[in-house]
């Protein structure tokens, strides 16, 4: 069973995300893309929740975005959540969504963490002279929309 977002953010019917210093490359552009098409299947589904850019990070008060995205090798560690700080380990392309809820809430989610990979690989090429290459813009895509979708797990 889903837990639900805290009341005073589910009432709201909005997410926001700060998209981390952490995220280089394309994953800036990727990142507002997967919220543009988060928001497109959110209509078209009638999932009744939008998610927008925040100005300012998770932090311990819960005034700053809902959710947080950064990119990392392989963890890294978020820490002004107002759980304290929360690493998360990761290996490969894939990335990793952790729900933090609260306690004296009855469980109910207050924050959310998105890790991505710095540099997802993908093989490319024909059969026999196949290499390892960083992942395009399209890929990177497919990695984000599914986190930023994880988010409503809640």
């Amino acid at each position: 069973m889903a837990t639900r977002w805290l009341e005073n953010i589910r009432s709201t019917q909005h997410l926001t995300l700060f998209p981390g210093g952490t995220l280089n490359g394309s994953w800036p552009t990727v990142v507002r893309n997967a919220l543009q098409e988060f928001n497109k299947l959110s209509g078209t589904l009638g999932l009744g929740v939008t998610m927008t850019v925040a100005t300012a990070p998770v932090d311990r008060f819960l005034t700053g975005a809902n959710v947080q995205v950064e990119a990392a090798t392989n963890s890294a560690t978020f820490n002004d959540t107002f759980l304290g700080p929360q690493t998360i380990t990761f290996g490969g392309s894939a990335a990793k969504t952790r729900l933090l809820p609260s306690p004296s809430r009855g469980g109910r989610v207050g924050q959310a963490l998105i890790l991505l990979p710095s540099s997802p690989q993908v093989l490319a090429g024909h059969t026999g002279t196949r290499t390892l290459r960083e992942a395009g813009d399209p890929i990177k895509l497919v990695i984000a929309v599914p986190r930023a979708d994880s988010c409503l797990r809640a």
